[in-house]
């Protein structure tokens, strides 16, 4: 089967890029066959002068508003051929042995796998000294947390990195394009994804990584208030009002119309 690496991006400083730079060199690194995606959503997008846009199947897609997230990865979905997808945020990494076993896992039995059970959110001299050709940091199991609780936040099932069937991620009308900026997008698709089928599941023994970059205050903005309005409303659905939604988000997955697309292939 064809594996199809799915990754949406903008560079709003160096650090995002760097991580960009670093996630798709160990994709491409560890698995040449694998097709890479990645859609850059800004006001100006620059990666097509940048040496990584040879390496990939470069998506120009001009958004000057809000990040959407959802929508980038709905349009990298449509662009892409393979029939399982790794869909990841821009700076996750999870070994190549857990990947792999993930992927093998959805090709022969499961629509869904979460590629990992424990993530290390690494520090920013961590990922100063990984970038720089460094080891990832391995620490112990009590010491950094498997859930996020110390962000108060919690992992869930498409937090991240996640890997489905092509035909699941149809099924479940791709990713949810009314989530805007940061929030819910995530829990959204986790919704979708536990309730349309029984046959996903978390690797709980696999570890991720995140790689260090600023943060944002993005709790106070407008669009969290109403990604999370939103939120609720997918935690109130019944199982056939899910299922029509999931219908109706199937008709317009990544269909371009917020914007302009351009397309630089490999």
């Amino acid at each position: 089967m064809k594996i199809s690496f799915l990754t949406t991006f903008r560079s709003s400083d160096e650090y995002r890029l760097a991580n960009l730079e670093t996630v798709i060199s160990h994709i491409s690194a560890e698995f040449p066959d694998w097709e890479i995606v990645v859609v850059e959503q800004d006001k100006k997008c620059t990666l097509a002068r940048h040496p990584l846009a040879k390496k990939i199947n470069y998506i120009d897609a001009c958004n000057p508003g809000l990040f959407n997230k959802s929508w980038g990865m709905n349009v990298a979905f449509r662009h892409s051929s393979g029939d399982i997808l790794v869909v990841s945020d821009a700076d996750m990494i999870v070994s190549a042995d857990d990947l792999q076993r993930a992927v093998r896992t959805c090709e022969k039995e499961l629509d869904a796998v979460r590629p990992y059970g424990r993530l290390i959110d690494m520090t920013a001299s961590e990922t100063e000294d990984y970038l720089q050709g460094g080891k990832l940091p391995d620490v112990p199991e009590k010491t950094r947390g498997y859930d996020r609780g110390h962000a108060s936040e919690a992992l869930c099932m498409a937090g991240g990195i996640y890997i489905l069937t092509r035909e699941f991620f149809v099924r479940v009308g791709g990713m949810d394009e009314r989530f805007y900026g940061w929030g819910g997008e995530d829990d959204a698709m986790s919704i979708k994804l536990q309730s349309m089928s029984p046959k996903v599941a978390i690797a709980r023994m696999a570890k991720a990584w995140h790689l260090w970059h600023p943060g944002d205050n993005c709790y106070s903005h407008d669009h969290y208030q109403k990604n999370r309005q939103l939120l609720q409303q997918y935690k109130l659905l019944s199982k056939d009002e899910l299922l029509e939604l999931c219908r109706q988000l199937a008709k317009t997955i990544g269909n371009g119309s917020i914007t302009r697309l351009s397309q630089k292939k490999r």
